[in-house]
């Protein structure tokens, strides 16, 4: 059991010059809480910047975007991984944070096997756009303009021409492509065929109605298109007549199908680039703008709705060529990215420390005060650090320096608790308060009774094993969930010793039970509830005796319920209902019952005297000598019996394992045993698992925590604690 030290508040006076030195031994130190002084003739050394505000949102934002690279690599990036505190600028953190988010999107965009087709169906979304934007500037034009725009009737068959090329393009395009998937299976490969010089000789009819001019510009481009297809159609009919050749000459005409294919592809991106700039200049000298118009004059607002687009038209291209380059060795880039991420968050730790430091510095020259020749800095000390202190700030202050402590009553309190029983504080220090100055701290103790209670309820070697691991994962988490981790890691513990004890593993009973079975000798499970109870309340009372001892309260120790005399009559009358094998009405009878009933009238003497002897009326004697009565009758035996939910749940526990075996049978194929069984474990570990945990923390925070501990108190704030 640890008991909450008292504190006692600090002045200490020294010379303006030392004031780094103050700093500096303050934050080594690190074991005291500063407050503020109340002198009229001193002033505070500095206040908040808006430097300081900075650099704390900013501290938090690296916060977490360092669980996010964590999470990311999978690695824990502790103090220890880097050289030292890096000195950062208020730019240069934003900069190290916009880089971050760039390295990790790009990360998430190389783990994402659609992220390309996505983009390209963006990039299409944005086209459409902007062709709606530009039939609406069109169509919104004054009529002077839109008349301007007038396109002559050979110009019209021009275009008229152009998009038939297109559209025969388009469709050689979509036929090639499902050649060049895999030729072999091509059902039709004269049919197929047939389709191409089709679509050649129609381009071709076409072809020769345009001017001659035009003819020139795409001719060679056309020739060229006319000789991969016949190189192409050639290659299918040697393919189809070869068919039932060996496999090594089919492979060689497959080859070279494919590359053929490939190389038209490319061709017709190319001829289909062509017939668009003969559209373009055939538009720009048929459209005539009359008295200067031009569309930025006429329509500026569809200019500044075209720019974003084409920024963001010209980004998705980028993005899209570079993802297809870093997809080909996507394994390898993910690599990479990672280590730089890693490295990143090196920087960030290292970034972190200085930022930390910065402000702790800030928060410290806050606290302290200055006069016309010296400074001041006022807080509290923990009592048994008295002397460790004294020494400390002398040795860096020097012999300028003056430490007066006086005795605060109001001052906070201060407890060191060892690691294995920090993560229990989550059920005392947080739901109850923290203990007053000398009063015994309960955490230690709830950390060792609360996984019994829970054991003893939920005694299974499978579902404690469970929650064991569960725990370890919760374990390597931050702040609250690390601490439920490390509360489930012992219950997990507890669970499948009582399991062990029980003979149970996933609700089913593997062997015979070393203890006994629950739900088979349910008298003995019930008993065992009972002893625990009595166990557990009497570390309560010794508590609240050694609690009030601690304080000076003797006569309260000894005399008040909770106090020796209560424990005294608690255990003669457990005795006696144990001797007469809890026959009630002989238990009445027994000595050690009359014995008990002595101590009680003692104590409800005592409580009606008290009131008299400080000045208070006899009835408020009355008053408390008939509340301790009832405390130590009715209050006993309700506090005693609700530990038999202890019993309750045990059996409910192992009821649920013979429900679970009726209801799966061992009928049935395996695959839907396994899936059942599964399912009704898993229900059982959450239905009764949190069940058990809601009990055990009912037991604790009611039937034992009231008995001695009320969290009256305020914990010590250290240094470090000033920055989160």
């Amino acid at each position: 059991m640890f008991r909450a030290v008292p504190t006692k508040r600090f002045y200490l006076y020294t010379a303006k010059w030392n004031r780094d030195r103050l700093v500096n031994a303050l934050l080594d130190f690190n074991e005291v809480e500063l407050t503020d002084i109340k002198d009229p003739e001193l002033k505070p050394l500095k206040e908040t910047t808006e430097l300081d505000e900075f650099y704390t949102k900013v501290l938090l934002k690296l916060k977490l975007k360092l669980e996010e690279i964590e999470e990311i690599v999978g690695k824990k990036i502790r103090t220890e991984d880097v050289e030292g505190a890096l000195y950062i600028t208020p730019e240069d953190a934003e900069k190290l944070l916009k880089k971050v988010d760039e390295k990790i999107a790009l990360l998430r965009n190389l783990l994402d096997p659609k992220l390309i087709e996505k983009r390209r169906k963006e990039l299409e979304e944005v086209n459409n756009k902007l062709a709606w934007l530009e039939e609406e500037i069109l169509s919104s034009l004054e009529p002077k303009v839109r008349a301007s725009l007038r396109i002559e009737e050979k110009h019209a068959r021009i275009f008229e021409v152009l998009s038939f090329l297109e559209e025969n393009i388009d469709s050689m395009e979509k036929t090639i492509k499902e050649i060049a998937q895999n030729p072999s299976k091509i059902k039709d490969k004269t049919s197929t065929v047939y389709e191409l010089t089709d679509l050649l000789s129609k381009m071709e009819e076409n072809w020769f109605s345009l001017p001659e001019d035009i003819r020139n510009r795409i001719s060679k481009k056309f020739e060229r298109l006319k000789e991969g297809i016949h190189e192409l159609e050639s290659l299918m009919n040697q393919l189809s007549n070869q068919e039932k050749e060996a496999e090594e000459v089919q492979l060689t005409f497959h080859d070279e199908i494919i590359k053929t294919c490939q190389d038209l592809l490319r061709f017709l991106d190319e001829f289909r680039g062509e017939i668009a700039d003969i559209g373009n200049s055939v538009l720009s000298t048929s459209v005539l703008l009359s008295e200067g118009f031009s569309l930025e004059k006429v329509l500026p607002e569809y200019v500044q709705k075209a720019k974003p687009l084409i920024e963001r038209k010209r980004n998705l291209e980028a993005e899209i060529s570079l993802f297809e380059d870093l997809f080909e060795r996507r394994a390898t880039e993910i690599e990479r990215l990672k280590q730089d991420i890693l490295g990143l968050g090196q920087n960030i730790v290292a970034v972190m420390l200085w930022i930390k430091g910065f402000l702790l510095n800030s928060k410290i020259l806050e606290c302290i005060y200055e006069g016309e020749r010296i400074i001041a800095v006022s807080g509290w000390i923990p009592t048994s650090l008295e002397e460790e202190f004294k020494q400390h700030m002398s040795s860096r202050l020097g012999p300028l320096m003056e430490l007066r402590l006086e005795e605060d009553k109001m001052g906070p309190s201060y407890i060191h608790l060892p690691r294995i029983f920090a993560p229990f504080r989550l059920l005392t220090h947080k739901m109850v308060g923290y203990p007053k100055a000398k009063q015994l701290d309960p955490t230690p103790l709830v950390s060792l009774l609360f996984p019994i209670m829970f054991g003893i309820m939920f005694g299974d070697i499978g579902h404690g094993l469970a929650a064991l691991l569960f725990g370890l994962f919760l374990r390597r988490k931050k702040g609250t969930l690390r601490d439920l981790g490390g509360i489930l890691v012992p219950m997990g513990i507890c669970s499948m010793f009582f399991g062990l004890l029980y003979g149970e593993a996933f609700l089913k009973e593997v062997y015979h039970p070393i203890l006994f079975s629950p739900i088979h000798e349910p008298i003995r499970i019930l008993l065992v509830a009972i002893i625990f109870g009595l166990i557990h309340l009497n570390i309560a009372f010794t508590a609240n005796i050694v609690s009030k001892l601690g304080e000076g309260r003797y006569l309260d120790a000894i005399f008040h319920h909770g106090g020796l005399l209560t424990v005294g009559m608690y255990d003669l009358a457990a005795y006696a209902v144990y001797r007469t094998g809890g026959d009630v009405m002989s238990a009445l009878k027994d000595p050690f019952m009359m014995g008990a009933a002595c101590l009680l009238g003692i104590t409800m003497l005592v409580m009606m005297i008290e009131p008299k002897l400080k000045g208070h009326g006899m009835f408020e004697g009355i008053m408390e000598a008939f509340e301790a009565a009832l405390e130590g009758t009715i209050g006993l035996l309700a506090n005693t019996l609700s530990y038999l939910r202890l019993a309750g749940f045990a059996i409910s526990h192992a009821a649920f394992g013979i429900i679970v075996k009726s209801i799966v049978g061992e009928g049935g194929s395996l695959p839907t045993f396994i899936i059942a069984s599964a399912s009704m474990n898993l229900l059982a570990m959450g239905l009764e698992g949190m069940a058990a945990f809601i009990q055990a923390t009912r037991l604790t925070l009611y039937e034992f925590m009231t008995k001695f501990f009320k969290g009256e108190g305020r914990a010590l704030k250290t240094i470090d604690s000033l920055v989160g």
